[in-house]
Order: C-alpha cells, then structure tokens, then sequence
C-alpha cells in the first residue's frame, strides 16, 4: 500500500493542490521578508551604530554643558562634543532615518571613525570644512556622487562596514548650526558598554536625552510593533481561508475513494491503516509543495536582492526564521484540517457494506 500511488494516477489532482500550496507558501514568505527587510535596514542603520558608542544630548542650563556628569561616569573610556544630524533613507516601503555625527576638530573625527573601526577612501587629514565622509550603501541610497553634496556637506569620501552612519566635518560658526543641540558621542572602556549605559540610564531625563542600543533597538521594536501585528494576523487569516478551502476540495476527492478503502479493508488493512496512509499522503503533498513555493521565494527574493536592493543600499536578510515558520503555518492548516473531516468520515463509514452493495 504505497502513500503516493493516488497521486501518481491523478496528477492533475495532485497537481492543483500542490500549485495553490507552493503559491501560498511563495507569496508567505515572499511578502514577509519584504516588511523584514526594511525592519532591517533601519536595524542596521539606527541601532548597529549604537554597540560602539551612546550619544547624551544635553538640554540642561549648566554653565559646563554638563560636561562634569559626562566625566565622572565610571565607566567612559573616551567622549567626544559632537553635533548630531540625520539623513533620511529610502525603502521600498516608506523611508527611516541614518544618523550624522558632526565634529569641528580633525584629530577627533579621525580617533571616531578608528574607534568605530572604519577605514575611509580619503585620509582624514585631508577632509576641509564641510566635508564628509559616508557609508557606501548610503551613498547608493540618496544615489549621490563623490563630490555631490548633501544639503550643506559635500561628500569627499566613502566607507565599508557595520556602522552605516555619515561622519563630517564642520566649521566652528557651523557646528550648532547644523549639528543641533549640544551632544556627546561616549565611548565605554572595553566590555563595558552594558555598565555605561546604566550610567547614563540614571541621568536625569528632564536635562538629558540618552541613545544607547537598548533605547533605540526598543524605539525600533515600537515603531514595528503594529505592523509585526497586522502582518501576522494577515498571514493566518490568508493561511486559514485558503486551508479551508484545500481542505474542502481534498475531502471531494477522499470522498470518491472509498470503495478503494473498501477493498483494502476487505483485504485485511485496518481502518488505522488507512488513515495512516491518507495522513502520510496529505503530509507529502503539503511538505513538498510548501517546499518548492520556499525555495522558489528564496531565488525570487536572491535576484530581488541583487537587481533591486543592491542598487538602493538596502538591507535583505533573504533567510529568516521568522517568515520560515510564517510559511509553515499553511500546510499545518491544511493538514489538520483536511485530516478531521476526512478521518471523521472515515470512522464513521460501515466499509464492508460498501462491498456488499458492489
């Protein structure tokens, strides 16, 4: 009793459910990792900078700028007065933010972007007023040039790396100007990123705004937070229709099948035989086709990437566990639902009369 026989004589049928299957599955996954990737892009551009260093924007009236809490904090290794813009970034779904971090010192724009780790296509020295230095996917992004400028800074040079920020160089009449309120970019001693930034988490909020990894990777989630929702009511809502609806026509074509099951029985297959068999079957034809619509959604989403993503400086993560159980939620559906009514039926069916009316 082979679980595939049926569908090997009725490929048409086997045909239908698997293209509806794989369809789902494509589009599940598809679409997902779509909203994904912009969650993606923002992680990268508005969180991954924050496990080098935190930013304090001092809104206080000291005289010192409330330079004397930023020195005694215990576990700072070195800070630097910054100014901190943004620029925005386009997405295939709406756009999100990148920050700028300003400086009108030389020497301190070069030790930033040492700590930071990155290496730049113009030396630092180099860099004049207004001058600014950009990640590559950034540039790709607002598909500016070297030399082109942005608002007031002109781009002189590009970088590769994890922290998908803009650094510049400013003149001092223009440093509040475009840099905006008093800030500092804080740099904690090794491994102890966590302790500082409870440090700064204890700071008093009316005279200071802290961003550290954890507040903006929490703003983040926030931000995502209704949209995470919506689509994951949209996919099992999609998934539970269309399970219906599979499970229904799968239960049409079980129901003409049981003078076959007659027979098996008449042959000495018990009933549990047979349901196991109908499970196994349904359990292949689901598995396979969820299979090819995901691995067709991974192809689909490796060209997307490459002739659409690349050329915006956006971030895909193609391969997500996330959306890979989103796309496992359909044949569970269809499994469960199709296995109920039919083995229902199937219990509930005297086989040896159908056999005797033959």
């Amino acid at each position: 009793m082979g679980a595939f026989i049926y569908f090997r004589k009725n490929k048409k049928k086997a045909v239908l459910i698997s293209l509806v299957i794989a369809l789902a599955a494509f589009c599940i996954y598809f679409i997902t990792t779509l909203v994904g990737s912009v969650y993606a892009t923002a992680f990268d551009a508005g969180v991954v900078p924050f496990s080098k260093f935190s930013v304090a924007v001092y809104k206080g009236k000291a005289e010192d700028g409330g330079i004397s809490q930023i020195e005694n904090l215990a576990d700072i290794d070195k800070y630097y007065q910054v100014g901190v813009s943004s620029m925005q970034i386009s997405t295939v779904m709406g756009t999100t933010s990148s920050y700028v971090i300003l400086t009108d010192q030389t020497g301190e724009l070069k030790e930033i972007l040492d700590r930071c780790g990155i290496t730049s296509d113009v030396e630092v020295n180099d860099l004049r007023e207004n001058d600014l230095i950009l990640h590559q996917d950034l540039l790709t992004n607002k598909k500016k040039k070297i030399g082109d400028k942005l608002e007031e800074l002109r781009i002189t040079g590009v970088y590769k790396g994890d922290v998908k920020e803009a650094f510049g160089l400013v003149s001092e009449e223009d440093f509040f100007t475009i840099g905006g309120p008093q800030s500092y970019l804080i740099f904690p001693k090794e491994d102890r990123m966590t302790d500082l930034n409870q440090e700064l988490s204890d700071f008093d909020q009316g005279e200071w705004t802290i961003q550290s990894y954890d507040s903006a990777l929490s703003n983040l989630d926030k931000d995502f937070s209704t949209i995470n929702l919506i689509l994951t009511i949209v996919v099992i809502m999609v998934s539970i229709c269309i399970a219906i609806a599979l499970a229904a026509l799968v239960y049409t074509m079980y129901s003409h099948r049981y003078e076959e099951f007659a027979i098996l029985n008449a042959m000495g297959y018990r009933k549990g035989q047979i349901s196991k068999m109908i499970f196994v079957e349904i359990i292949m034809i689901s598995t396979i086709a969820t299979a090819t619509g995901y691995a067709l959604s991974l192809i689909a989403l490796t060209l997307v990437n490459h002739f659409v993503y690349s050329g915006m400086g956006q971030t895909m993560q193609i391969f997500s566990i996330r959306n890979s159980l989103y796309t496992l939620i359909l044949p569970l559906l269809v499994t469960v639902c199709a296995l109920v009514s039919i083995l229902q039926k199937l219990n509930g069916t005297d086989l040896i009369s159908i056999i005797e009316r033959r």
